[in-house]
């Protein structure tokens, strides 16, 4: 009973409860969404034109990310300050996230399956997302509260 009443803050500190940390969190959003639309469109499907299939296919990462990047520390100050702890952070976590959306994705709740070529592209093009767009969100932090 104890241990459950002590985690619950740390696990609240982790959570992006900020205005600056919902802002990047929305950032984040909107990388996985362009991750998934371009990954789709390179394969032929046009977002706007199978909107379910893109919800389908968004939807596993999307679950990942959430549970994977709090945890990471990914919204804590602390990190959306620095760059170091920024990218230390976000590569092991989108490699987390990128896994189990990958084991999500290939579960019979989604379509697509999962093959081991796909977990690699997954984990690198995502990083190739990811870095870009989190090291603008610490810059324009550290920007914020140098003022």
């Amino acid at each position: 009973m104890t241990e459950t009443v002590r985690s619950r803050p740390r696990l609240r500190a982790r959570l992006p409860t900020t205005r600056p940390a919902l802002a990047v969190l929305a950032g984040d959003l909107l990388v996985l969404f362009a991750f998934v639309a371009i990954g789709q469109y390179s394969h032929q499907y046009l977002f706007w034109e199978a909107p379910v299939r893109t919800v389908l296919v968004l939807t596993p990462f999307l679950i990942g990310w959430l549970l994977v990047a709090p945890v990471a520390g990914l919204f804590n100050t602390g990190t959306l300050r620095s760059y170091r702890r920024t990218l230390s952070f976000l590569i092991p976590a989108w490699v987390g996230a990128a896994l189990l959306g990958s084991g999500l994705r290939g579960s019979a709740l989604f379509p697509g399956g999962a093959p081991a070529v796909f977990v690699f592209v997954q984990v690198g093009v995502g990083l190739l997302f990811f870095i870009p767009w989190r090291l603008v969100a610490t810059w324009l932090h550290r920007r914020s509260y140098s003022s």
